[in-house]
């Protein structure tokens, strides 16, 4: 599942370059984005693109007269930037940053400049877009209340193409995690909870849930007062888990909630129980055949087991992707090798394995009684 939003850059009382420099020096900083294998330039080259975005807008400001700047105390915004989060254990980096980039492309239509950065380095991959906020019709990008939603529906269909999960009620879920539209008091608050309900149902502890929040938020905890501020949105004030936020959003309504799904998947009842409605029931037999067949292709028995395969995919996986940027370097052609599109294809057959893998996971987990094996 991949969550999206985008805003502006401001320019605040910083010189334009300086602005642009530090942004997209934070989104291709390397022990985020694993030494810098995980950054790409879109008609620009990622190393020099703060440089690259600067000339470009003082080329278009000689040529027409317009300044990236506004007057009259108006908010300036030199670049901007985009966000897309997959759910952790979702893909692979290497996989995500091509989602990244086909994104990119298709939102952007290759109207501008633009950096793709891929951050490895918390619970939740994600990627970082920052685009010159002129294109190539010499025009600045113009931002309305559609565009949050255009750009989540791009990523959906993204996201579907390369089998992944997609928000099914973008009203209810989407409400501000995915995007975040306005800077009011509300919207953040919005955004807390959606961004709550998401790290809940992934935690087995109060401790789980704020190593997954610190991926997104600065966590301020003063005695029983536990306050979030978003880092990256625009919210500028913590906001305090009180009933305020509603019993559900403070912390023993987080804990309790924590402890009621952690109930439930230790829970090891039949297939079949009573209430059970027709369609239920056959999405769980569905499910467990599928868990099967799965287990005996893999060869797998246990948690043990399953996170052994899933790391020699790993291992296999950044062998190949090593061993194809060899082949381009020696063959130096826009034609594609007999050779390369075999490892071409290994990488869609170990991603298809991949996916099958986490499909069996969360099986696994509900099928076992103890965590260490599976009823079969």
């Amino acid at each position: 599942m991949a969550t999206t939003y985008i805003e502006g850059i401001e320019i605040g009382e910083r010189a334009v370059e300086t602005a642009l420099s530090r942004s997209i020096d934070y989104i291709t900083d390397p022990e985020k984005t694993d030494g810098g294998q995980l950054v790409s330039g879109i008609n620009c080259d990622a190393l020099s693109a703060a440089g690259e975005f600067f000339a470009y807008q003082k080329e278009v400001e000689n040529a027409t007269g317009r300044s990236v700047k506004n007057g009259r105390g108006k908010t300036s915004y030199c670049a901007m930037m985009m966000r897309q989060s997959f759910l952790p254990g979702e893909v692979t980096p290497e996989k995500a940053h091509r989602i990244g980039l086909e994104l990119a492309e298709k939102f952007l239509g290759g109207k501008y400049q633009c950096v793709v950065a891929t951050h490895v380095n918390t619970h939740c991959i994600h990627n970082h877009f920052i685009f010159n906020i002129i294109g190539e019709d010499q025009k600045k990008y113009h931002q309305t209340k559609y565009t949050p939603f255009h750009l989540a529906e791009v990523s959906d269909k993204i996201c579907r193409e390369h089998f992944l999960y997609v928000i099914k009620n973008p009203g209810k879920e989407r409400n501000s995690i995915a995007f975040h539209a306005g800077r009011s008091e509300k919207a953040y608050r919005d955004t807390l909870r959606a961004d709550i309900d998401l790290a809940v149902v992934q935690s087995k502890s109060w401790d789980d849930f704020l190593a997954l929040m610190s991926a997104d938020y600065y966590i301020s905890e003063r005695g029983n007062t536990v306050s979030f501020r978003h880092r990256t949105n625009g919210q500028q004030r913590n906001i305090r888990l009180t009933e305020k936020l509603g019993a559900d959003y403070t912390r023993d309504g987080i804990e309790r909630r924590i402890d009621t799904a952690l109930s439930r998947e230790a829970d090891t009842r039949p297939v079949f129980y009573p209430g059970e409605t027709y369609s239920a029931k056959l999405r769980n037999i569905k499910t467990m055949l599928a868990s099967m067949d799965a287990m005996d292709r893999f060869d797998v028995s246990s948690k043990s087991e399953y996170i052994e395969k899933l790391s020699e995919l790993r291992i296999e996986e950044t062998r190949l992707w090593q061993e194809l940027k060899e082949v381009r370097i020696k063959e130096k052609s826009d034609l594609v090798s007999d050779r390369e599109q075999e490892i071409l294809e290994k990488l869609d057959d170990l991603e298809s394995a991949r996916s099958q893998l986490l499909r069996l996971r969360a099986a696994m987990e509900k099928n076992s009684g103890d965590k260490g094996g599976i009823e079969r």
